[in-house]
Parts: structure tokens; sequence; C-alpha cells
């Protein structure tokens, strides 16, 4: 039985990345809205995740290279209150394709943080599998990200430690999430190590 639900659950996230994908294929961002979604970043944003959208730790995350989709839907959730309420007011303004093309502008940035160094990793408790297992199918392989899935890949450990502790606790909108992170909560030493995996961005070619 245990094996026919895993089967059902694999089966619908296709279905939703199928189906997301197919969804998104006529949507496209134009120059002047993707030169507005700049502008704005580059007046408001860059103050906290910097200028390249590298990020800061123990500041801000980085928001370069994320799925495009996943900013836009990340927006969202800020204008309904659903995260982080503080940025309401940023993003109130923005409509679906200003959402769009801030998601676009930050997928084609590459900023890296501040020192652009990456951690040794001890790597005890197999975390490629672990990754693989338990994060791949929403953040991609590469933790790349993806349309419902943030891009984790490189990302600061503050901010990691922080969206675990959020979703342990249902605090986001995700709340399947939980279930999910019952074993980084249980053992702190897994956690740090898939922290350190994910920003040294050892995973799976």
């Amino acid at each position: 039985m245990k094996k026919i639900m895993v089967s059902f659950l694999t089966l619908g996230f296709v279905m939703m990345m199928g189906m997301s994908e197919s969804a998104h294929a006529l949507i496209t961002s134009k120059p002047a809205e993707v030169a507005a979604a700049k502008a704005l970043f580059l007046k408001t944003c860059y103050k906290c995740h910097g200028k390249t959208a590298g990020g800061m730790d123990d500041t801000a995350p980085k928001l370069s290279s994320q799925n495009k989709y996943f900013v836009a839907q990340a927006i969202k959730d800020f204008q309904s209150g659903a995260r982080y309420p503080k940025h309401k007011t940023v993003v109130a303004g923005l409509d679906s394709r200003a959402r769009l093309a801030m998601g676009t502008y930050l997928e084609g940035l590459a900023g890296g943080g501040e020192d652009g160094t990456l951690p040794a990793v001890k790597n005890t408790h197999n975390i490629e599998k672990f990754f693989w297992h338990k994060c791949a199918m929403c953040h991609g392989q590469n933790a790349e990200g993806t349309d419902f899935g943030p891009r984790l890949r490189e990302q600061w450990p503050f901010y990691l430690e922080q969206e675990i502790a959020n979703f342990s606790k249902e605090d986001r909108p995700l709340r399947m999430m939980a279930g999910h992170l019952f074993d980084l909560d249980q053992d702190a030493g897994l956690r740090n190590d898939l922290i350190s995996y994910l920003q040294a961005g050892l995973v799976r070619e």
C-alpha cells in the first residue's frame, strides 16, 4: 500500500510539472517589463539582496538564478501576506506580468555571495542520497530549482536554516514540507551537513 501511495504522489508531481510547463510555454516578459523590474530591484531590493541578487549572509537570501515562475509565486505570496508580510508594501503594485518580469530578471542574474568562497563539506550522512530521495523532485536534481521549488544550490546557510525552521513550525504556505523535514528536525548533524552540501553546490551532475 505504501508503494502505491508513493507512486500516486510521484505521478501527481509529474503531472503538475507537465501542466506547469505547458501553461507557461506561451508566457514571456517584454524587454520593457524586465527593465522596469530591474529598476525596481535596484531601487529597493538590492539593499538587502545585493546589486547582483547574490544575497548577504545573515541578512537576505540569494535570488539570482531562481526559477522565474517560482519568484512570481513568491511575490504573490508576499502580496497576500502568506510570506513575509513586511514585504507587502514593496511589491503591492505588481500585477501578474510585473511579477513574472521580476522573476525573469532575477533568473537571468548570476550573482554570487560576498566573497565567493565555498565551505568544506563533511558528507558523513550520505547527503547526496538524502537530497535525491527527499528534495530533488521539487528542487531539481542539481538543486537548481523548479517552477514550484526554489533554487537551493549555493544558498546562504542562515536562510536554509531559517526556512527549515519555518516549515517545521508550519509558518509557510506549503504545509506538506513539514513532514519532509522531520529527519532534519531530529538530527542536527544531518541538517548541518545538508546545508553545507547545498551551499557548496556539491550536487549530482
